[in-house]
């Protein structure tokens, strides 16, 4: 013979189980549309500091190029017998430098942070998971 009050208690136990699962695992419409908002604005973001970025990265290559002061700043580090062209092409090699940041920068991210990962879990005896890229 079963005590009815234990079974109320574990139905009241599974229950509370099961609306802790519910609360933690939701795909509640509300929860969807907050989450879908806040992509949005972090994609928003990003796609104006990328142009803002670039507009900077583009007015610091004209001030390079037309501004006399950066041709004195080139030449106090090289001899001052340095040709023109050679000043061109470290003027252009500065200018991609910055405007293609960027995109190496990101990439030399994910490596060291994959090394740091990979040493961290070689000192901690770790298994190392290999990222998905």
């Amino acid at each position: 013979m079963v005590q009815q009050g234990t079974l109320t208690d574990d139905f009241h136990t599974q229950n509370q189980f099961l609306q802790n699962l519910m609360d933690r695992y939701s795909t509640s419409s509300t929860k969807t549309v907050y989450l879908n908002e806040q992509m949005e604005t972090l994609v928003n973001i990003n796609y104006w500091m990328f142009w803002i970025f670039i507009l900077v990265g583009i007015l610091f290559s004209i001030f390079m190029f037309l501004s006399p002061k950066m041709n004195n700043l080139i030449l106090t580090y090289l001899s001052a017998n340095t040709n023109k062209m050679t000043i061109l092409l470290i003027k252009l090699i500065i200018m991609l430098f910055v405007l293609f940041y960027p995109w190496y920068i990101y990439t030399t991210e994910k490596y060291v942070l994959n090394w740091w990962v990979y040493i961290k879990d070689m000192i901690m005896g770790n298994p190392y998971v290999v990222p998905d890229f």
